[in-house]
């Protein structure tokens, strides 16, 4: 019976231990990759300044180490028993148009007394290690407390916090196999109004429209409103790329119709295949644009424009970047 709870308990941590650290924290419905090390692998571990970590296992020691072909201890055999020397770190790199959100990393929890802590500037992962004595490849996912956008590192600190066991000083103690950064696509918004086409100024109390959209990512993702406009007309939404008739190549976002008071709204998910701008497009140093114009003047298959009525179109306010990054 004893030993019975004692596995029940061991299957709770290890539940506990694979799940979601702290829940109400900032996270993605879709999260994908940001950066991935290889622990104990030179070409991987490079450009991520790792500090603290004990020798390629199990090719130095020529232990077990749950079977993988490659990984470091953060305390490395025969060091003092210090904070310091129990402890390791690395830094992440979150790409441009992104914000980190989760952390990944696969810890052995082995014969030793495997139990860590993981810091991550404000957020504090603590992990007690298993009860039995074997050798299991345990995958840890930490929510971050303040995600980080933009191109900006992480500084991730592992520590190892239980005793040094009876073979530490052959074999180190707490061996990681890797580590991920994960996270989601941060989003910016656009005003899109109706301008004088003379002048191009934006005309007051003119329609307009408002577009959310992700700044980078596999797919376009977005959500457009606007007011204003011909009722019961239908409009698409593209990406118009210098010079006429905007086909450089340009891209179909979306198309929608009015209701009866000339409001619309679209929303989607959408394989662009293409940068916004475009390296084709006349403005690719600065951005691209933006327009919602009638279906009626634009050739979706063409990706072209057909005909010209701008007193009828919203024009953007700025131009924009997005990174198509599967293009």
């Amino acid at each position: 019976m004893k030993r019975l709870f004692f596995f029940i308990v061991a299957i709770a941590i290890l539940l506990t231990a694979t799940s979601v650290w702290a829940s109400g924290y900032d996270t993605c419905s879709d999260p994908v990759r940001l950066d991935y090390i290889d622990i104990g692998d030179p070409g991987s571990e490079t450009g991520h300044k790792l500090k603290g970590w004990g020798p390629i296992e199990p090719a130095t020691s020529l232990g077990n180490y749950g079977g993988v072909d490659d990984a470091r201890v953060t305390w490395e055999p025969g060091a003092p028993d210090t904070k310091h020397a129990r402890s390791a770190s690395f830094m992440f790199k979150v790409p441009k148009g992104f914000k980190a959100t989760q952390i990944k990393l696969s810890v052995l929890d082995g014969l030793a007394d495997d139990s860590f802590i993981v810091r991550v500037n404000s957020t504090v992962y603590e992990y007690p290690g298993l009860i039995n004595k074997e050798e299991n490849w345990i995958e840890h996912t930490i929510n971050l407390r303040n995600p980080c956008s933009g191109s900006c590192r992480i500084k991730v600190v592992i520590q190892a916090t239980g005793p040094a066991w009876e073979f530490f000083d052959d074999y180190g103690q707490l061996a990681v196999d890797w580590v991920e950064l994960m996270g989601c696509p941060t989003f910016a918004s656009l005003s899109l109004y109706e301008k004088d086409p003379n002048t191009w100024e934006v005309i007051d109390g003119g329609a307009r429209g408002r577009l959310i959209y992700n700044v980078a990512g596999s797919k376009f993702n977005f959500k457009f409103n606007g007011r204003g406009l011909e009722p019961k007309t239908e409009y698409s939404l593209i990406y118009y790329a210098d010079p006429w008739p905007g086909d450089n190549p340009g891209a179909f976002i979306a198309r929608g119709r009015t209701n009866s008071r000339g409001r619309i709204t679209m929303a989607g998910r959408v394989d662009l295949d293409t940068d916004i701008p475009n390296d084709s497009d006349a403005n690719y140093l600065d951005g691209g644009k933006i327009w919602l114009v009638l279906s009626s003047d634009y050739d979706a298959a063409a990706r072209t424009m057909i005909a010209w009525n701008p007193t009828e179109y919203l024009f953007e306010d700025r131009l924009i970047n997005y990174d198509d990054t599967d293009a």
